[in-house]
Formats: structure tokens, sequence, C-alpha cells
């Protein structure tokens, strides 16, 4: 709802809401209100009490929060689908590894091929080991979320790896 404002007054919420950060004085100023910075601050104290400038403050303020929400709330959607891709991903591979000992059912394993030996006495054997990429993933999407919820501090740096060996199956040695 617009309400009934000069052009200065205009100004000053602009200002007030923006460049001068709630400073009355300031947004006064750059409203191109004069006068000392005393009679910046009556001045700004009667804007603030019109209260047609005081509906338009509390109503820019509120579409400002809500504006705000809703571009947090997009951005933790897109992270929550990517989380739950991911988790798909981690429970295709519990099922598939459920057996592997060390870990494999926590889906967070991944089976490779290695070349061991050479010549005749080459062979091809099973590794398993933790993805540690997926895990890195895992943790800078839970951070990112928790951060832009206000819930989470990031104050550690991972590093990580490309693999960690876990095992290797005995039977194909």
């Amino acid at each position: 709802m617009a309400h009934e404002l000069t052009l200065k007054q205009e100004l000053f919420v602009t200002a007030y809401l923006g460049e001068a950060r709630g400073i009355g004085v300031r947004a006064a100023r750059i409203a191109g209100y004069a006068g000392s910075d005393r009679a910046l601050r009556v001045m700004a104290t009667k804007l603030l009490a019109n209260a047609n400038v005081a509906a338009q403050v509390a109503e820019s303020r509120a579409a400002i929060r809500q504006e705000g929400i809703a571009c947090v709330e997009e951005r933790i959607a897109a992270k929550q689908e990517r989380w739950l891709a991911l988790q798909q991903i981690i429970a295709e591979r519990a099922e598939l590894y459920a057996t592997v000992p060390g870990g494999g059912q926590t889906g967070h394993m991944v089976r490779q091929l290695k070349g061991i030996g050479s010549g005749d006495n080459f062979r091809e054997v099973e590794e398993y080991v933790v993805d540690t990429g997926l895990l890195a993933e895992l943790h800078r999407l839970e951070d990112a979320a928790g951060e832009e919820l206000g819930q989470r501090e990031s104050n550690h740096n991972i590093v990580v790896t490309q693999k960690a060996l876990v095992g290797v199956n005995p039977e194909e040695m």
C-alpha cells in the first residue's frame, strides 16, 4: 500500500532503510534535508513520528524481510534437493555393497578394480574404498545450509584426499 509521502520523505525512507542503515541523521542528510546534526536529528525524529513515513518504513521493512526469507528458502531448497540426490546415491551404494566388510552398509564405499603384480603375476583385485569426495560434499552442503539458517558456523577446513583404502577382497589375491 503506497502512503502519501513527499519526495523528500520518500528519499528519507529509502535512505533510512538503505545507505543510512537506520541512522536518522544520516538518512535526513542523504534525503536532502539541511542543517546541523542536531537539526537533522530533530527532523529525523519528526519524520519517523509521521504516521505515513512510519507506515512506509514498517511496510518496506516487512517486504525486505520477506524477500530475504524467500531468497534464503530458495537456496535452502536447492541444497536440500542436492542433499536428497546424494542420499539416494548413498542408499543405492549401501544396498550394492552391504556385504563388504568395514563399512559397506554405510553407502560411503565404492568398488574399484586394482591391478597388482606384473607379467605372469599380474592380477586384478577388487578394492573397496571410502568415497571421501562424497563425504566432503555432504559436509559442505550441511555447513552451507546451517550457516544460511544461522544454526552453524564453520570454523574448520576439510582437507580431502581422493580415497582412503578400507580393504581388499582377500579371495581375489
